[in-house]
């Protein structure tokens, strides 16, 4: 709080302005939990950008690798 300038009741009225977790999910494109191990958020990462890599429309029907 300090290091932003902030007192403690400044930073406690932003942390009670703040989405809750299950809003932001709500307005998230995509959601990656890593709660669990490495390998399952490494799994989630790499659908993730499989689907944003399918959304993007490619330049003269090249696929890219």
């Amino acid at each position: 709080m300090r290091h932003l300038g902030l007192s403690r009741e400044e930073a406690l009225k932003r942390i009670s302005t703040q989405l809750t977790l299950r809003e932001k999910i709500k307005l998230a494109d995509y959601v990656i939990d890593n709660s669990g191990s490495l390998q399952q958020t490494k799994r989630q990462v790499e659908m993730v950008f499989e689907r944003i890599l399918e959304a993007v429309p490619r330049k003269g029907g090249v696929e890219q690798a």
